[in-house]
């Protein structure tokens, strides 16, 4: 005699956020098999009896509206996608640090940007132009060809 049994459902994560940092407190997996897409009062009760701090400011999201807040918040942080000044210091620091990624110069231009991500997906591109030095943070995956950027 054999048994069969159901494949297990896609898995669920639902992120506390604090919607005003951008933080993740914890990530709650429900139970799937009673899960219901809006939480029942029950549900909701016993998840603010966990921690009442936890509950006081903070919101329980899916995890694409969590990353939205907390994208935002990432972006605020790390001034992405701003030009700032830099020092000649920290322009050598760090190509000196790591392996410089897609390191590029052209007449008395060069940009490259570091390997290691300042957090999750964003990374620092430096450039050099004449004897200014420039930082820019910005998300790995969502940037132009390098070479427009000098």
């Amino acid at each position: 005699m054999t048994t069969t049994t159901k494949a297990p459902a896609k898995s669920i994560l639902l992120y506390l956020i604090d919607p005003k940092k951008g933080n993740v407190i914890t990530v709650i997996r429900p139970d799937l098999k009673n899960w219901k897409p809006d939480l029942t009062e029950k549900t909701k009760n016993y998840l603010k009896s966990l921690e009442k701090d936890y509950w006081k400011d903070n919101l329980l999201l899916p995890e694409k509206e969590a990353f939205k807040i907390i994208d935002a918040a990432d972006d605020k942080t790390y001034n992405v996608g701003k030009w700032k000044q830099c020092t000649e210091a920290h322009f050598f620091d760090m190509l000196e640090c790591l392996p410089p990624c897609n390191w590029q110069r052209l007449d008395n231009k060069e940009i490259f940007y570091v390997s290691e991500a300042e957090t999750a997906d964003i990374h620092q591109h430096l450039k050099r132009v004449w004897k200014k030095y420039y930082s820019w943070s910005f998300r790995r995956y969502g940037y132009k060809n390098i070479i427009d950027l000098i």
